[in-house]
């Protein structure tokens, strides 16, 4: 019972509000259960009171502003929880949920003329111990519906948290497979990816990212030629390549799997791991110029700075006998 990270406070019963020390919130979506409530469910399968500490998540726009109403006041609309992003982390000491119903009568009734306690109108509906748990089958069967619905797949390698980057390339090659690769796919899947991918991508990394989810990509553009990509001769990497081909992905997709990949262990290992070990990996397996900058931010967030782009330049003539290519624009004096 101690692994349960989350218990869930559904944002559809609009009777219930949230109690965070002496302030009733209506915008929490999850809470922790504390150790007591835990136990008390382990023992009797239901706890009528629960109790949540250490921490939340609640919505970061709870509210829309649809309009004014005829004397003049906002008016305001329950925004539906559809994503991650909709979601922030708040701290909290000790929570309950509170009967938001109960509450508002009992503020109505005549004779009050006291702060009323919140804690004498808990919520006893409770939790029971099922509830905490979702069956390996729904959880297949919810992941296979959101893609059927969605018109995305499932990458094992990276998630739409961990590299959104990434994530979309992966998705918008399956998207758009049955095309013929053309210049119109090629903007039809840039557009696709500016609408999904949000911040993520800007000018420059959208044309990285549109070519490496085309199936064929000419990489002889512009400067000294880019070393071929050798799924067999992966550098330094785990797996196989036969874990990172798909139908639908280019070989050069498939390569950047292989390197997000590796990073994510990178990372596990050692959390502060430098962009310039990534960099390095991508030019070692045929990775070159811009791209290079981009692919690493894609796969960690971090940007390559003027001072990453010298040393990756000696560093490609010096460990790889390549004439480097520039990983990022630098104006000229």
């Amino acid at each position: 019972m101690e692994t349960i990270p989350w218990a869930n406070v559904p944002l559809q019963r609009p009777e219930i509000n949230h109690l965070i020390g002496m302030e009733l919130r209506d915008d929490i979506a999850y809470l922790r259960l504390d150790p007591v409530s835990v136990e008390r469910l382990a023992l009797s399968t239901v706890c009528r009171t629960p109790r949540f500490s250490g921490g939340g998540l609640a919505m970061a726009w709870p509210h829309l502003i649809t309009g004014v109403d005829s004397r003049g006041r906002t008016v305001r609309v329950r925004k539906e929880l559809t994503q991650v992003s909709d979601l922030i982390e708040i701290d909290l000491e000790q929570a309950y949920v509170v009967d938001l119903h109960r509450w508002e009568q009992a503020k109505q009734e005549p004779g009050i003329q006291v702060a009323l306690n919140p804690m004498n109108f808990l919520d006893d509906r409770g939790i029971r111990r099922d509830d905490l748990f979702l069956d390996i089958r729904d959880i297949a069967a919810l992941k296979q519906s959101l893609c059927e619905q969605s018109d995305l797949v499932e990458c094992p390698i990276v998630s739409m948290e961990n590299m959104p980057g990434i994530y979309w390339m992966f998705q918008a090659a399956h998207k758009f497979a049955l095309e013929a690769d053309s210049a119109e796919k090629k903007e039809k899947i840039k557009e696709w990816l500016k609408v999904r991918g949000g911040k993520v991508f800007n000018s420059g990394n959208l044309m990285t990212a549109s070519n490496f989810a085309m199936k064929e990509l000419n990489r002889s553009q512009g400067g000294p030629p880019r070393p071929p990509l050798n799924l067999n001769g992966i550098k330094n990497l785990k797996g196989d390549r036969v874990d990172y081909e798909y139908p639908f992905a280019s070989k050069h997709l498939s390569m950047i799997l292989a390197i997000a990949d590796w990073w994510i262990g990178q990372k596990h290992t050692n959390p502060k791991a430098p962009i310039l070990e990534l960099a390095k990996t991508l030019m070692a397996n045929g990775f070159a110029g811009y791209e290079v900058s981009h692919l690493a931010y894609f796969i960690s967030r971090e940007q390559v700075t003027v001072d990453h782009n010298r040393i990756l330049m000696e560093w490609s003539e010096q460990e790889l006998g390549v004439k480097p290519r520039p990983v990022m624009y630098i104006p000229k004096p």
